[in-house]
Formats: C-alpha cells, structure tokens, sequence
C-alpha cells in the first residue's frame, strides 16, 4: 500500500496510525475518513511537538493533529490548541516537563526587566520571543507559536549553554506583558505609523491641509474687514449648503 521511501519504524507509526483511526476522533479533517491511504501519504509529517503529549491524549487525536498540521502548514500543537484539546498552559507544562525547562508567567515583572525600547517591545509578541533581565541575569523568554514549538523541539538540547537560557510562557502571556509595558507605544504607532510611512494612504491632518486652514483663516480675517456684508453673505450660502448635504446624508 505505501512504497519503499518510508523507514520501518515510520512503516510501524503509520500501521499505529490506521489502527487509531479506527477510533472516533473529535478532530474532522474536511469531512473525509482518517484512512485514507492517499491523505496519509501526502500529509504525513514528522510532529515531534506533540512527543510530550504522546502518553496524555488518545492515538487517534494526536495523528489527526498531524494530519491537519501537515495541510496548513502549522504546529500540531496549534492544531489541539485551537480546537480546544487542549489549553495553551497545558501545552507549555508538558513541553517545559519534556525539555527540562522552567516556566515564567511574566506577572509582576517590572518594565525595567526588558532593556530594550518600545519598539523592540512591540514586535516580540509577533516574533514570540522577549530577551529580559531576570535576578542579573539574561534570560530569553520563549512563546511557541507557529511552528515554533517544533522548532524549540528539534534544535534545542538538553544540558546545553541555550538550554540553560531558555524559559517558556504561553502567547496569551506574553502578548499581555506587552500590552502592559507598551500601552503608550502601541496607541502611538496605531495612530501615527500610516501617516507617517504612507501618508497617502492616511486621512490623519497633513502639512498640505494645515496649510490650507491657516490660508482660509487669513482670508476671512481679511475678508472681515475689508467687506464685512459680503463676508457674511458668503458665510451664509456655505453653512446653508452644509446644512442641507448633513440633511441629505441623515
């Protein structure tokens, strides 16, 4: 049924695999039956993110994570996550357990303990990884998403100097240190950022339209005193029209 270019044990997972299918699963994938022969081919994926799950969550569960991981293009810890398998926390206890690595929920650490600025602040929840100041020491805090979890997985060994750095927290987690430290930052790159990298794109007041209210505010200074009837006349057919465009749009 599958050809040479699978290893005898990975023949073994897949023959685990098509038993575990036997079993309701709580994990569809696009409606079709988990033995598909053709679907286990194509999607096969090496998880070793889920090598810390494999003794907690029923066979079946797991190889359907990996299935739908290997369409998407995602973790299978994201795939068990988002369909409420199970939570974030959870997740990073028994992935801190596996490596031997501590955890940080970041509660209670100062501003002081990133040493760098807002901006680099900002971009660590994307990127998922913050680098602090913990009791003198440097430590990076990590927060797998993504493929992330992978990632930490293949590359990471334990014992080693990267090892010892290393601590984990959830996204949720980190995103809220962030928000915390860098409320003001984020509000001002909300507001300022398209104005200032494409401002036109931007409907924020630029120099042209400070220009041109400071111009109408010097001409209805002189038009006052120079024709103060005619001036007034004027205002009137203006506000008469804007009355009646705000009457057309009510």
């Amino acid at each position: 049924m599958l050809s040479g270019d699978y290893q005898p044990d990975a023949l073994l997972r897949v023959r685990r695999r098509f038993r575990a299918f036997n079993q309701p699963s709580s994990l569809p994938v696009n409606g079709r039956a988990f033995f598909d022969p053709r679907r286990i081919r194509r999607a096969l994926t090496a998880c070793p993110e889920l090598d810390c799950l494999r003794d907690r969550l029923p066979p079946g569960v797991l190889a359907a994570a990996e299935l739908r991981a290997g369409e998407i293009g995602t973790g299978a810890d994201r795939v068990l996550i988002c369909n409420g398998v199970i939570s974030e926390q959870a997740y990073i206890n028994a992935l801190a357990a596996q490596l031997g690595l501590t955890l940080n929920n970041l509660e209670g650490l100062p501003r002081s303990a990133y040493p760098y600025d807002d901006e680099r602040l900002i971009t660590a929840a994307a990127a998922g990884l913050l680098e602090l100041e913990l009791e003198g020491s440097r430590v990076l805090i990590v927060a797998p998403h993504g493929i992330g979890a992978r990632r930490l997985v293949t590359h990471l060994r334990p014992g080693s100097a990267l090892a010892d750095r290393v601590v984990l927290t959830t996204p949720a987690r980190l995103r809220a240190f962030v928000a915390r430290h860098g409320a003001a930052a984020i509000s001002h790159k909300a507001a300022e950022e398209l104005k200032t990298t494409h401002p036109d794109f931007s409907a924020g007041t630029g120099r042209a339209w400070t220009a041109l209210l400071v111009g109408a505010a010097i001409t209805l200074m002189l038009g006052a005193t120079a024709a103060p009837g005619l001036l007034a006349d004027i205002l009137d057919i203006a506000l008469a029209v804007v009355f009646l465009g705000w009457t057309v749009l009510r």
